[in-house]
């Protein structure tokens, strides 16, 4: 099992934060997926997080094994998400849901 922490802490005044990946690398674990199950559609697919999990869940929604394959795709994409911001809270703790 995976577990995604977020924390929302004051800022030291001189701190400096260490920045997540870029997006395009973590969905690639996503993508990498959907490119094994539909090639067409991964060499053209081009939505963000969330709609990538959305068509990959799309696909064989009612099959446990499919979704706990999209699980793992996604565990990997929050783990390649770690970093750090420094900002207003109200930016930081809204997210894409899907």
């Amino acid at each position: 099992d995976t577990v995604v922490v977020v924390a929302s802490d004051l800022a030291e005044e001189d701190a400096v934060a260490k920045p997540a990946l870029p997006e395009a690398e973590r969905v690639r674990p996503m993508r990498d997926l959907l490119c094994e199950l539909d090639p067409a559609a991964g060499a053209t697919f081009s939505g963000n997080f969330a709609q990538l999990r959305e068509r990959l869940l799309q696909m064989d929604p009612l099959n446990p094994q499919h979704v706990a394959r999209v699980n793992r795709a996604e565990a990997e994409f929050w783990r390649l998400s770690t970093g750090e911001r420094i900002g207003d809270s109200t930016d930081i703790l809204g997210f894409e849901c899907g």
